[in-house]
């Protein structure tokens, strides 16, 4: 599921497009806001639609302002004034759609979004072992170890399983945006980390996994990313 905002002073060309957007998509989860500010209050999503001219100013500086506080988040212009167009491109962004030609052009502007932004994180993990598959929330694991053959997954009430599956493997099932490997034998949920010494990592459950020259540098940016992106708003 994507999470989206729609930032227009406009509400009912909002609930417009929030109306349309589901009646094409079923992977979208949408959220709608009169300005930039209370968007950014709001979380971090994975895109939003922006109109170009809002009440409280440029919807460009504003998309800029995602740009820097939420880089993961993709960029779709909205507009009434093709004019303004040009000026668009001082801020990242994936797509423009008119408002005349909104129902014509917001399709392609939806797969834009899902070929670009970060696969969504799967809510379970199948483990297989020994003809037993237990369903495995993936918020609930800590780091994973490759041993002798052996994945073990560390869960934060403390249990652990094992499978036959690889790293690289269990990588792409869990995705990246979440989970981050800093040890050629290691992979670690990014947001369990507590903190990052030079030879090793952390986290919240107590324990310290290595964490290796070769990915440390991979390793550290990641966690800054999941930061800004997932930092809690401001109270």
């Amino acid at each position: 599921m994507y999470r989206l905002g729609i930032i227009d002073d406009d509400r009912e060309f909002r609930e417009h497009l929030r109306k349309l957007i589901e009646s094409q998509a079923s992977d979208f989860q949408i959220a709608d806001f009169p300005d930039t500010e209370s968007f950014l209050n709001a979380g971090s999503f994975d895109a939003a639609f922006v109109d170009i001219r809002l009440k409280d100013g440029s919807g460009i500086d504003g998309a800029r302002r995602i740009n820097a506080e939420q880089p993961g988040c993709r960029i779709v212009f909205c507009t009434g004034y093709p004019e303004f167009s040009p000026d668009v491109y001082s801020a990242r962004h994936e797509y423009l759609v008119t408002k005349a030609r909104l129902e014509e052009m917001l399709p392609l502007a939806l797969l834009r979004i899902r070929a670009t932004a970060p696969q969504p994180v799967p809510q379970r993990l199948a483990v297989a072992r020994r003809g037993v598959v237990t369903l495995v929330p993936v918020e609930d694991i800590v780091y994973i170890e490759r041993w002798s053959r052996t994945s073990t997954l560390f869960l934060k009430d403390g249990s652990t399983l094992s499978t036959s599956k690889k790293l690289d493997e269990l990588h792409r099932e869990i995705g990246s945006e979440r989970f981050e490997r800093c040890h050629v034998s290691y992979i670690i949920h990014l947001g369990k980390v507590e903190h990052v010494d030079p030879g090793s990592v952390l986290l919240v459950n107590g324990s310290r996994v290595p964490l290796s020259r070769a990915y440390a540098r991979r390793f550290r940016e990641a966690v800054a990313r999941y930061i800004a992106n997932h930092a809690a708003p401001a109270l």
